[in-house]
């Protein structure tokens, strides 16, 4: 025998809680229970709580309102349909009840059929609403169990790229340092950062099917017909991951990570705007991870390739940024004596420790300006229409200006 549903009648007239009590009993499902006053039902709810409630509005202490209140701010309650009764036709008194939390509203006098066909709809959407509850747990459990799965899969993907090619995991690691703090700095949001991130961790994924032999040849050592094999590894990369859902968007970057910007690049020769942003990062990455180790490059050798490549494989935007990187996070002795500033916090005397220049590579001023007053007003006029995109560094201890 299945368990009867429990409604609680609050009414302070007993003879209207007699004639609602048996208008419901005749539903041999419900088990009515009654209450005089706001208080006694807080009590009986306290002890089981019902599956609706019906109570009149007007009562001594505790009203209807109040009470339907305190019902839904309880958590032990919250899930109680909730009718309010009065014999009031005012809009008012409705507006009131909706406002408190109520679910329905019934006006006397109660006729009988209309009264049950409230609380079967009363209990149809409660039972909806519970369904909904039980669903949204079920794929909250389920949305658990496929990112424990998808960090599995990403950490298998970087591990399987570690073992097959030569220091993919110290590249990796850099890769995606350099990548989400450029991207950090362009202001994207978390959504695409977090694929950029991704898609630079995997970003030579691509490479796991090519002979041990080709793996470990240096940059100048490939044969024409190697260089046109190992630059095919974005588009396998992205053949790899694009079946993967959550690895869509990052297998999309991987796949124009070497798209130049002046339409050069491979394998869809995008240019510009064209190549999403952070494909255009990635570009930078890869440039930087294909300068020869054995010349030992130095920072500096590292700066000057990137200035290079500026306006025709990378984006001007990003070589400044890529520049920051390589000479400030990469080496922080470099802010030895030196500060960031906001281009608000400019002030006369301050003496430039770097170029100041714009995203369109405009240079405002040369590393050892002292900054004056009328420098600041073209400066911050200027970066109303051509925005400076890196940070700006100053001496720490500048001679100020009188």
């Amino acid at each position: 025998m299945s368990e009867q549903t429990r409604v609680l009648v609050v009414d302070d007239e007993e003879s209207q809680r007699l004639i609602l009590s048996e208008v419901l009993s005749t539903e041999p499902s419900y088990d009515v229970i009654t209450a005089e006053d706001g208080a006694q039902a807080l009590r009986i709810a306290g002890e089981k709580p019902p599956a609706i409630m019906i109570s009149d509005i007007y009562m001594p202490g505790i009203d209807g309102i109040e009470l339907c209140k305190i019902v839904k701010s309880d958590p032990r309650l919250r899930g109680t349909m909730f009718i309010l009764l009065t014999g009031s036709v005012d809009i008012k008194d409705k507006v009131r009840g909706f406002d408190s939390g109520a679910d329905d509203y019934v006006t006397r006098p109660v006729h009988a059929d209309e009264l049950l066909s409230r609380v079967r709809a009363s209990l149809r959407i409660r039972a909806m609403r519970d369904e909904m509850l039980e669903d949204r747990k079920a794929l909250a459990e389920l949305n658990h169990i496929l990112e424990e799965s998808y960090s599995g899969v990403l950490q298998l993907l970087i591990h399987l790229i570690g073992l097959r090619i030569p220091n993919a995991s110290a590249r990796a690691e850099r890769a995606e340092q350099m990548a989400l703090w450029i991207g950090a700095k362009m202001e994207l949001n978390g959504s695409v950062l977090q694929a950029l991130g991704t898609a630079a961790k995997l970003h030579e994924i691509g490479k796991i099917s090519f002979p041990d032999g080709l793996l470990r040849k240096e940059a100048p050592e490939l044969t024409e017909d190697e260089r046109n094999e190992i630059g095919s590894f974005p588009s396998l990369g992205h053949l790899i991951l694009g079946e993967i859902p959550k690895l869509k968007d990052a297998s999309m970057l991987i796949r124009h990570q070497l798209e130049n910007y002046d339409g050069s690049g491979y394998p869809d020769r995008l240019m510009n705007q064209q190549i999403p942003l952070g494909s255009r990062i990635l570009r930078v990455v890869n440039l930087v991870e294909a300068l020869p180790v054995a010349k030992g490059f130095s920072q500096q050798d590292q700066i000057d390739a990137v200035r290079r490549a500026k306006g025709t494989l990378l984006d001007p935007r990003i070589v400044q940024l890529a520049e920051e990187y390589i000479q400030v996070v990469e080496d922080p002795s470099w802010m030895e004596g030196k500060r960031q500033v906001n281009i608000l916090e400019l002030q006369g005397g301050m003496v430039l420790a770097h170029d100041l220049v714009t995203g369109t590579g405009t240079k405002l001023l040369p590393k050892d300006s002292t900054i004056g007053l009328a420098h600041i007003e073209k400066i911050l006029a200027h970066h109303h229409f051509d925005p400076i995109v890196n940070s700006i560094y100053v001496y720490s201890s500048p001679a100020q200006l009188l």
